[in-house]
């Protein structure tokens, strides 16, 4: 297929722009980016108090996709370290065609450790601040990421940032609630004392 399904992207994208639960718009992104691309393996990576975070991992083996919700400090051992310095630094997408081709990022351990062929490595950017990062690959076959491919993953990762954000602060939300009603429930408890010799309970 030369590239993403135009009615798969639409209703992907009507999914993660009404979906607030962030464990169900992670899972519904990574399904439909590594799907859809073409990818063996995809990440995506979010930024925490300045700290990069693999939130999940999909898999491909034969004809399913396995999404993983891991939370981890993103290394070396995850993805290629170069490429996302690069892309957090620049917010500009890393593209590799074939990644066994002399290019900036060649020195990379994890491209070599991995024979990754295929490279797509995109930022996802709500307005000027950087979320996260998409990274998608591919270790069998080259120019796995085309163009018209390309063009549809950056609309679906555009909605993403937006959404990733959105449900980040309804995550917080509902925290703040469940702390505000625990203290609510603590206070209406109340303290009382019994004053042994005069037998009064204040």
């Amino acid at each position: 297929m030369e590239g993403l399904d135009l009615a798969t992207v639409i209703k992907a994208s009507q999914t993660i722009s009404g979906e607030i639960l962030i464990d169900k718009l992670v899972e519904t992104l990574m399904v439909t980016a590594v799907q859809n691309a073409g990818a063996g393996r995809g990440l995506l990576t979010v930024l925490r108090n300045g700290e990069a975070r693999v939130e999940a991992e999909a898999t491909t083996q034969l004809d399913t996709i396995t999404v993983r919700l891991l939370g981890v400090p993103a290394g070396p051992s995850d993805l290629p370290d170069m490429v996302l310095r690069y892309v957090l630094r620049t917010q500009e997408a890393v593209i590799l065609d074939d990644a066994t081709v002399q290019n900036p990022f060649s020195a990379d351990t994890y491209i070599v450790k991995n024979h990754v062929r295929s490279l797509l490595c995109l930022p996802l950017v709500k307005q000027t601040t950087l979320v996260g990062v998409l990274y998608l690959e591919n270790n069998v076959a080259s120019h796995v990421f085309t163009p018209s491919r390309i063009e549809l993953l950056r609309l679906l990762a555009s909605q993403a940032a937006i959404s990733l954000e959105n449900a980040r602060l309804y995550s917080d939300l509902r925290e703040s609630q469940a702390y505000l009603a625990e203290a609510q429930r603590l206070s209406q408890t109340g303290s009382w004392a019994w004053h042994p010799g005069s037998g009064e309970i204040s």
